[in-house]
C-alpha cells in the first residue's frame, strides 16, 4: 500500500462508453527548483474518510491519497494533461472525463 500526500489534487469521473462511472483523484506534485512537477491519476476511489483537515481516498490499488482540502486545484501539468484527455475522449468517442466540481465526498 502507498500512501500519496499530493500539493494539488481534484477528483475526476470517467465513464467508458457502455461502462460504468468511476471516480478517481487527479493529483499533482510541485518539484520546486531542483525537480519537476509531477501528476498521477488514481486508480478508482473505493473508500473517503473526511478529517478536519484534509480528506483520505483509498483506492482500488490500496493505494491512499492524503488530500489537504486547501490543497484542491490544479496545477499546470495536471491541467496539460486534463485538456489532453478531455480532447482525446472527444476526439476518439471512448469515452468522459470531468471535473467533480464544488467536492462534496457524499456525492461520490
Amino acid at each position: 500500500m502507498s500512501i500519496h500526500n499530493p500539493d494539488r489534487w481534484v477528483v475526476v469521473a470517467c465513464t467508458v462508453i457502455g461502462g460504468d462511472r468511476i471516480h478517481k483523484v487527479l493529483a499533482g506534485w510541485y518539484g520546486g527548483y531542483c525537480g519537476s512537477d509531477s501528476w498521477k491519476l488514481s486508480s478508482g476511489i473505493t473508500e473517503i474518510k473526511e478529517h478536519e483537515d484534509c480528506y483520505e481516498f483509498t483506492n482500488i490499488s490500496g493505494s491512499v491519497y492524503k488530500c489537504l482540502k486547501n490543497g484542491y486545484g490544479m496545477s499546470g501539468i495536471m491541467s496539460e494533461n486534463y485538456e489532453y484527455w478531455l480532447a482525446l475522449c472527444k476526439s476518439e468517442g471512448v469515452g468522459s472525463i470531468e471535473i467533480v466540481e464544488g467536492y462534496e465526498p457524499s456525492g461520490l
